[in-house]
């Protein structure tokens, strides 16, 4: 028998016989023990902070950047060609180097799933227009971040494969924020887009 229950029905018997005699004796039960499932979670436990990219390091990031420019709200003069501020210029440069880096990142990508096409290899030109014509995520529709900061940002813009079967071509990519890119896996894209769109439309209705 369980060494704890032994103790409380030894307890209650002597209380029982104390009674008799006039006596009252106080039980105390003992603390049950706790499994491992029932323990309470630390609520103290460390989050890792978000790890900043590499190349926020560098001078040229830190010079030219400030946090408002970090805004998705507040990126769209990257695209003025028109305003040559010496501040946006750079930005604008800055922007560009970035795209570039990306598109290089895409390419090595066909490149090792055997989908790479040269002709038909999107250019930086078609990725200034993508992005002009809307900087919102084609399945979420919000904002995509231009510029980011964090490394692996949620928010930040890719190019999304219409056709997965096919290589980052002209006609073959959106615009779509990293999280919506990796949850769309090789779902058909417009079934996906439906389900952001329809799971956005609920959400607005409820909190009404």
């Amino acid at each position: 028998m369980n060494t704890e229950i032994s103790e409380v029905i030894e307890s209650l018997i002597e209380n029982i016989e104390n009674e008799r005699n006039g006596d009252i004796k106080t039980i105390y039960l003992p603390e049950p023990k706790q499994s491992g499932r029932g323990k309470p979670k630390n609520s103290n436990k460390c989050h890792k902070p978000a790890k900043k990219r590499v190349v926020t390091n560098r001078n040229i990031w830190k010079n030219t950047l400030n946090m408002n420019d970090f805004d998705s709200g507040n990126q769209q003069h990257l695209f003025d060609e028109a305003n040559h501020n010496t501040e946006d210029m750079k930005k604008r440069r800055l922007f560009q180097s970035e795209i570039k880096q990306k598109l290089l990142g895409y390419k090595y990508q066909d490149i090792e799933k055997k989908k790479y096409s040269p002709n038909e290899f999107v250019n930086m030109s078609h990725v200034l227009q993508l992005l002009q014509m809307t900087s919102d995520c084609f399945y979420c529709t919000e904002p995509v971040k231009l510029l980011y900061e964090i490394s692996r940002d949620p928010k930040q813009w890719t190019l999304e494969r219409i056709d997965n079967s096919l290589g980052h071509n002209v006609g073959n990519v959106v615009i779509s924020c990293l999280s919506c890119n990796i949850k769309r896996r090789t779902m058909y894209f417009e079934k996906f887009r439906f389900t952001k769109q329809f799971k956005l439309v609920k959400d607005n209705s409820t909190n009404k």
